[in-house]
């Protein structure tokens, strides 16, 4: 990873490196923090409340997210631009480096890599529903937390996609971005592996109110987006299928169960299926 090579030769002082690492901590037990204090108390609420009550609930819930998501980003960079010695570019917002890895790069290439990104995403959304349709027994990591959550209308699908939307830019700079800075700067001699892993468990615990086979999940696709940002030396790609991952949750149906939402808000009686997760 030249990249890494590039942020732990970084010239932070004393005072910078212990900044970062505060900052870093605290964005990370915050998240920790209102996210399993915001969804127990969605839960309770979302158990008292009749079924077609239940949707403003969600949206609620997604909207107090998205600002949480929202501040997070930029308070980091904020203090990326106000600490002395480090740029933007050191969060990974850069343009992709792809000629290392693949030589000269054409507007043709790109337009051809994100559309396959598209087309895969939504392949493997649509398969995934369709295996989840057809078995009452699929429960994926994260689905007891998330299934709740998930929106059962138009209205709630639009605020679900704004979560997506601010999630996969967010927390990339923020548990890409900042956390990889982070880590590199204080440990300048350690390797790309234990520096993307280490990054992956914050990123992993950050999602606790999942569970802890929601945080492993997570966990896992932040090693998978961590060794995409450093071999890019960007947060674009990273970004864009951090989005996506959240997105494909609008091709699912959230379980069925009886008392469940319909569009219309009316119940409706099925067989559960299983649920997805969000990254």
């Amino acid at each position: 990873f030249m990249f890494l090579d590039t942020l732990q030769a970084v010239p932070a002082s004393g005072a910078v490196r212990a900044a970062l690492a505060f900052l870093l901590l605290a964005l990370v037990a915050t998240d920790v923090v209102l996210g399993l204090r915001q969804h127990r108390t969605f839960r309770l609420e979302i158990d008292a409340t009749p079924a077609p009550q239940r949707e403003s609930l969600r949206i609620a819930l997604l909207g107090r997210w998205i600002r949480l998501g929202v501040a997070s980003g930029l308070i980091t960079l904020l203090a990326v631009v106000l600490l002395p010695g480090l740029t933007l570019a050191d969060l990974g917002l850069r343009a992709p480096d792809l000629e290392s890895k693949f030589g000269p790069v054409t507007s043709s290439m790109v337009a051809g890599m994100f559309f396959g990104i598209v087309v895969s995403a939504v392949a493997v959304a649509f398969l995934t529903r369709r295996v989840l349709k057809n078995s009452s027994k699929v429960a994926l990591a994260g689905s007891e937390a998330l299934d709740p959550m998930l929106p059962r209308t138009a209205r709630g699908r639009w605020w679900w996609g704004g979560l997506a939307l601010s999630a996969g830019v967010t927390e990339e700079i923020v548990y890409r971005g900042l956390a990889i800075l982070t880590l590199a700067v204080i440990l300048p001699q350690a390797s790309g592996s234990v520096i993307v892993m280490a990054a992956a468990v914050i990123f992993g615990l950050a999602h606790a109110y999942q569970g802890w086979a929601g945080v492993l999940v997570t966990g896992l696709s932040g090693w998978v987006l961590g060794n995409l940002y450093l071999s890019t030396s960007s947060l674009v790609i990273p970004m864009v299928l951090h989005v996506l991952i959240d997105l494909r949750v609008l091709v699912m149906r959230p379980s069925c169960e009886i008392g469940a939402e319909s569009d219309s808000g009316t119940q409706i009686s099925s067989t559960p299926i299983g649920k997805p997760v969000l990254s």
